[in-house]
């Protein structure tokens, strides 16, 4: 402790009240600023999960109405769904776009 600090002890606990409070203000805009950026992942989660979900419920149905007028069978869907899963080199199942 300085000859100043001893003098002026209140000035010492101004001091590191002042950077103690400073501190908490750059964590608490940190936190606000990672909340709002969570807030914004979790939005966008939610909307490809809405989408996937509806892309689901489109490609069900299709299959089911191509099946049921026999447009279709099973393992003819299975061989193009490889058919197509291998155009990118990878059997991965999934269609990678370039």
């Amino acid at each position: 402790m300085g000859l100043f600090e001893m003098l002026f002890p209140q000035w010492a606990v101004a001091e590191n009240t002042a950077e103690i409070s400073a501190q908490l203000k750059t964590q608490q805009l940190r936190q606000s600023f990672d909340d709002d950026k969570m807030n914004l992942f979790n939005k966008q989660i939610k909307e490809l999960q809405d989408e996937v979900a509806s892309l689901y419920l489109i490609n069900y149905t299709l299959i089911e109405l191509l099946q049921a007028k026999n447009v279709i069978d099973k393992v003819e869907l299975e061989q193009k769904m490889n058919e197509i899963d291998l155009l990118d080199g990878r059997k991965d199942g999934k269609v990678t776009k370039y």
